[in-house]
């Protein structure tokens, strides 16, 4: 297709509808616009970013047809990862969305307007996972996830994306953190979450610029068991990761902090498969783990 970039009418018209995500995020008729006009213009990674954000609000209206044509659409970028792990996804989903016919009520649970079929899936023999960290490795989780988000930190101080006051308690966190056992979140966005939510957003949106890996609605997934067996409990608290699900032998992790390649082959290291990547909204991360570190402290 001929490019566009000429074009000032299309070029005032994608203008428009990119503030308009600014204000509403995930609106419909903004990102099917979007995702049209970043083609035709040759914008390959805007479009990219915007079939995937489609394929999100199109799971959480319900719409499985126009879902699986987009999935359908990330499938052809096989030359980008981030595009065909998101379609993975999307046809997880749908897939257990499809058999809902033939389960019963009671097999079904409502998320996010959509239905996802609880079903147990069959159990495979895999190396059992530590859930007791090892003397010294909580402290050596905090000391080194501390020194990438300290990085992530001034990263938002030097874009203006949070106040100097803001970065500055942030750092404070980081830097002088008292050596102990005890694993406690060393994640810069969550702790932004927490602490300063009306920059949480924001914040993911320039992780969602910063790295490659493409963004998961978390809160659509019931967590396996198997996969949360999959990692250290204290680890994911520490680290701000979250092993949601198995494809075949195959892990599904969500990341807050996607920038480092190192975390995330330490990650499949301690699982001891092939994991595959997605980032997640701190405030879905606190949500979805929230109950689930409940449950371990009291079992």
């Amino acid at each position: 297709m001929a490019e566009k970039k000429d074009d000032p009418k299309l070029l005032e018209a994608i203008d428009f509808f990119e503030k308009m995500l600014e204000t509403m995020p995930g609106d419909r008729t903004g990102l099917e616009f979007l995702s049209v006009a970043y083609e035709q213009i040759g914008e390959r990674d805007k479009q990219i970013r915007t079939l995937i954000a489609l394929s999100e609000t199109l799971l959480k209206e319900g719409d499985a047809e126009s879902a699986s044509a987009i999935a359908a659409k990330l499938r052809n970028f096989t030359d980008i990862p981030a595009a065909t792990r998101a379609a993975m996804v999307v046809e997880r989903i749908l897939s257990k969305k499809d058999s809902m016919s033939s389960m019963s009520a009671g097999d079904l649970r409502l998320s996010d307007e959509l239905f996802i079929v609880e079903q147990e899936r069959p159990k495979k023999a895999r190396p059992p996972r530590p859930q007791e960290a090892a003397a010294g490795s909580v402290q050596a989780w905090i000391s080194e996830a501390a020194r990438s988000e300290v990085e992530i930190v001034w990263k938002w101080k030097e874009e203006g994306l949070i106040p100097q006051e803001v970065s500055a308690e942030l750092l404070h966190v980081f830097v002088d953190l008292p050596a102990t056992d005890y694993p406690v979140l060393i994640s810069a966005p969550g702790l932004l979450e927490e602490q300063h939510p009306q920059y949480s957003n924001a914040a993911f949106e320039s992780m969602q610029r910063l790295c490659t890996l493409p963004p998961v609605p978390l809160e659509l997934f019931e967590v396996a068991p198997d996969a949360l067996d999959a990692l250290p409990i204290d680890y994911i608290k520490v680290k701000g990761v979250l092993p949601f699900a198995f494809m075949s032998d195959e892990l599904l992790v969500g990341v807050m902090n996607g920038t480092k390649k190192k975390r995330l082959d330490e990650i499949s290291e301690l699982a001891g498969c092939t994991c595959h990547f997605f980032l997640v909204h701190p405030r879905a991360w606190h949500t979805v783990t929230k109950p689930l570190f409940e449950s371990a402290v009291t079992d």
